[in-house]
């Protein structure tokens, strides 16, 4: 039982990061929206920062919780 308890409060964790993660990328979103001239250049942006940013991110955690079901499992 001990398992599983652990287990959601990670993904509570996880979802909470995803949350704070998500509302500031759209704050500078807003903000950088207001300097750029037109769509195509605010498209590039958001290209960009998508890969930089939550590519690595979803990867790092995917493995982390790889890690950990196999450990508990």
């Amino acid at each position: 039982m001990m398992h599983i308890v652990n287990k959601n409060h990670l993904s509570y964790i996880a979802k909470a990061f995803y949350i704070k993660l998500f509302l500031l990328f759209f704050l500078t979103f807003v903000i950088r929206y207001a300097k750029f001239n037109n769509e195509y250049e605010l498209f590039n942006y958001l290209k960009h920062r998508l890969k930089l940013v939550f590519l690595p991110l979803f990867l790092i955690h995917n493995i982390k919780f790889i890690k950990y079901d196999a450990h508990c499992g």
